[in-house]
């Protein structure tokens, strides 16, 4: 992911502590350019939504689902979309086994 002004990668800031005010923070992505407050596109479209619209897409199909096998459907599917938004847009083998472990390690 890059800026659009900048032409540069963001930079991943983790969890922490303020220095300032002394209050937690969750982690966030920046821009390298110092003063920069241009930010990647949102992947926060409300899960609860997208889980019913993939369950009334999935009824117009006709599939036969059972609850876990839908599960591993929808996480397979968020995992892929956040692969792709951190640049591992090719599915070579090496992304396909990560996506996998991702998935084999959220719905164990």
């Amino acid at each position: 992911m890059t800026c659009s002004i900048h032409s540069v990668e963001f930079k991943y800031v983790p969890p922490g502590v303020s220095k300032r005010t002394g209050r937690q923070y969750s982690g966030f992505w920046i821009c390298s350019e110092r003063g920069c407050n241009e930010k990647p596109p949102a992947a926060s479209e409300d899960r609860s939504g997208a889980v019913q619209r993939f369950n009334e897409e999935l009824t117009k199909t006709g599939v036969e689902m059972d609850a876990d096998k839908r599960g591993r459907v929808i996480t397979r599917t968020a995992i892929a979309k956040s692969l792709i938004q951190f640049g591992l847009t090719d599915p070579n083998e090496e992304n396909l086994a990560r996506a996998e472990a991702w998935v084999a390690w959220i719905v164990k």
